[in-house]
């Protein structure tokens, strides 16, 4: 759902924008967006550590470490 949320950013943005009434100040600050779009990355290194370890009837967890580096703390 977030990523979903996060492709159509600029439609949602535009679509609260114009409401009236209390939904109109939930639209997401820029900040929002950037911390959404964090959300939206994070599983996609581990994502394709599962794909690469899920090939292989043995433990190939040390294989795929070099991908996970991108999950180091910014």
């Amino acid at each position: 759902m977030v990523d979903s949320a996060y492709a159509r950013r600029h439609e949602l943005h535009d679509y609260l924008f114009v409401q009236k009434g209390a939904i109109k100040d939930e639209v997401p600050s820029a900040e929002e967006w950037i911390d959404m779009e964090y959300l939206v990355e994070l599983p996609k290194p581990l994502e394709a550590v599962s794909v690469d370890c899920s090939a292989f009837k043995s433990s190939t967890f040390h294989l795929a470490l070099a991908e996970l580096g991108v999950c180091e703390p910014i």
